[in-house]
């Protein structure tokens, strides 16, 4: 059975210790090893991983040629994953990072609209890949250089457009 181990970077292991799993899962056969992110916290925990194993990390992005459209749509992803229950360690938030209360009561009251136009652009920098094909690929380097072996692109919508095709053509 092939299966995958997710080890969590909120865990509050360290990153040496989540390298070592890292390995262990890979001597017991696991096929494939992924650090849950949200954060750039994440990037410093690719080098202990990916000594021991090849590392996938989903990447959000937001790709467009309009900054402002693409910095908007990043911050509208926030509150897809706001209510989860890692989030304040994820983003930042219990290691004195902006406050993301506002957030989660527009998302909770259904205004997820509202609860965007709350989300501080740092916090949607460090989550969400954005911009036009050269920052989304800069962006991507950066994974690559921390560790990532494969860098997955999850696109989200900019406006109306998910952004598929211009993914595929921008990266192909």
């Amino acid at each position: 059975m092939n299966l995958g181990l997710s080890i969590a970077s909120h865990s509050g292991l360290p990153p040496a210790a989540i390298g070592e799993l890292a390995g262990a899962a890979e001597r017991a056969g696991f096929g494939a090893v992924f650090v849950a992110e949200g954060h750039g916290d994440a990037l410093a925990l690719c080098h202990p991983v990916a000594a021991a194993v090849e590392v996938a990390c989903v990447v959000h992005s937001c790709l467009s040629g309009d900054p402002a459209a693409a910095a908007a749509a990043a911050r509208a992803v926030v509150p897809r994953y706001v209510l989860h229950p890692a989030v304040p360690q994820l983003f930042g938030e219990a290691d004195g990072g902006p406050s993301l209360d506002g957030v989660r009561e527009r998302t909770l009251a259904g205004d997820r609209a509202g609860a965007a136009g709350l989300v501080p652009q740092p916090v949607a920098d460090g989550f969400v890949a954005w911009g036009d094909g050269g920052r989304v690929a800069a962006r991507l380097a950066e994974y690559r250089a921390a560790g990532v072996d494969l860098p997955v692109i999850f696109p989200m919508p900019v406006g109306s457009d998910w952004g598929y095709q211009q993914t595929i053509a921008a990266f192909s």
